[in-house]
C-alpha cells in the first residue's frame, strides 16, 4: 500500500528528526511505496529588496532539502523535493501543500516559543498544522529546549528559594 508523507524542513533539530523517523519508515517498507516529500517553505516578505536575509534563507533551504534528498536517492527511497518561495503565511502555505500532494501524514518539528514571541509572530506553526490539517500530523519535539527550559527553572526556584 502507497503511503506518502510530507517533511516540513526548517533547517532546526526538530525537523531533522521529523526526517529521520520518515527515512527509517521508508526503509522498512520493502516494496519501497512509501514516498517522502520534502516540503521547506522559505518566506518572502512584501518587500523583497529590503530582505537582506532573503537569499541566504533560500541558498540554506535549498542546501538542505538537497542534502537530504540525495540521501533518499542513495537509498532508493522515492521522493519528492520541494523549496517553496511564498508570500503567504508558512502555516496555510503547509495546509496547502498537505492538500494538494494528498499526503497521508505531516511531520514537523515543535518549537516552543516564548510568550513575546507567540505575540508578534503568532502561534507555532506546528499547533496550527495540528488544527487545521484534514490528515494526520505527528509532532517532533526538540528535546535540547526542553533541557534548557528546565535548567533556568530550576535556576529560578534556587533563587526565591
Amino acid at each position: 500500500m502507497k503511503y506518502t508523507y510530507m517533511v516540513c524542513l526548517d533547517g532546526s533539530e526538530a525537523s531533522h528528526k521529523a526526517y529521520s523517523w520518515a527515512e527509517a519508515e521508508a526503509l522498512q517498507d520493502q516494496s519501497r511505496e512509501t514516498e517522502l516529500i520534502l516540503l521547506n517553505i522559505v518566506s518572502k516578505t512584501k518587500l523583497d529588496f529590503m530582505d537582506v536575509y532573503y537569499k541566504e534563507r533560500k541558498e540554506l533551504a535549498v542546501k538542505g532539502v538537497e542534502s537530504f534528498s540525495k540521501d533518499l536517492e542513495n537509498l532508493k527511497i522515492p521522493h519528492q523535493s520541494l523549496v517553496v518561495e511564498t508570500h503567504k503565511d508558512p502555516r496555510h502555505a503547509i495546509i496547502e501543500y498537505a492538500e494538494k500532494y494528498r499526503v497521508d501524514m505531516v511531520l514537523i518539528g515543535y518549537e516552543d516559543k516564548s510568550t513575546l514571541k507567540k505575540l508578534v509572530d503568532g502561534h507555532n506553526v506546528a499547533d496550527f498544522v495540528l488544527k487545521h490539517c484534514a490528515c494526520p500530523v505527528l509532532i517532533f519535539k526538540d528535546l535540547s529546549q526542553l533541557k534548557h527550559i528546565h535548567q533556568e527553572n530550576q535556576k529560578s526556584l534556587h533563587r526565591s528559594g
